[in-house]
């Protein structure tokens, strides 16, 4: 069987609290795959893309960076989203990857005019999820992990919406018959976005948000880190 891709834009601030690893890591445990099963590549050390045909799925983390900063590396890794997307690869894009890859098929992305959504937080599906192939049976709500300042502003052409919050109307997007995306984290656990609330505590201030309460009131959510799992059965066929 061909190898699941892990496109690696970013790195989880600092070590994690509660475990070992990093972004890749816990994706690779969440799909219940092996290290055998998965090729990772990042494009911010001059990693290579691989041949979008030579994958069985790709992956496609957050990061720390913006979107709307147009990178070099961001910019290459939205021509190959272009390329993955038009192969028929399964794709999920999470959080920065999210953005991406709706602005790689058209999109925009800039910060959310709503401000910074950080914590654990509900969202909730719309009508077209019910018999979405990645979430048909899920629910109505979900408890999910957020943080992030910038949004997809605009859809690009035939992206349905499957999900919503009060900060954000993207929470979940289809683009196309085998392309998902997530606003949210569905990999990381309650203490790990209690750790960067406190981290980053004096620019979440400056936002007139209060850091210590977004920690403590952080939640586990394993219902939502079961998407991870979903996607990696699905797109094994």
């Amino acid at each position: 069987m061909k190898p699941f891709g892990i496109l690696k834009l970013g790195d989880y601030p600092g070590p994690s609290p509660v475990r070992e690893g990093d972004y890749e890591d816990w994706f690779i445990a969440s799909m219940g795959l092996s290290e055998e099963e998965v090729v990772i590549f990042d494009p911010r050390r001059g990693d290579p893309f691989p041949d979008p045909l030579s994958l069985q799925a790709l992956v496609v983390s957050g990061s720390n960076s913006m979107v709307s900063d147009h990178a070099d590396w961001s910019l290459a890794s939205e021509d190959f989203l272009r390329r993955v997307h038009a192969a028929g690869v399964p794709i999920l894009g999470i959080c920065y990857g999210h953005q991406l890859l709706a602005e790689a098929l058209g999109g925009k992305v800039g910060l959310n005019p709503r401000g910074r959504e950080m914590g654990t937080i509900e969202v909730r599906f719309d009508e077209a999820a019910e018999s979405d192939p990645l979430f048909a049976g899920i629910g109505e709500v979900l408890e999910v992990q957020s943080m992030h300042s910038e949004t997809v502003l605009e859809l690009p052409e035939g992206a349905v919406v499957l999900a919503r919050s009060e900060g954000d109307d993207y929470q979940a997007l289809r683009h196309g018959e085998r392309a998902w995306s997530v606003q949210f984290h569905p990999e990381l656990k309650a203490p790990e976005v209690s750790k960067v609330a406190r981290d980053r505590a004096a620019a979440i201030r400056a936002e007139g948000l209060d850091p210590e309460a977004i920690a403590a009131s952080t939640r586990e959510t394993p219902e939502a880190e079961l998407i991870l799992a979903r996607f990696a059965r699905l797109a094994r066929g």
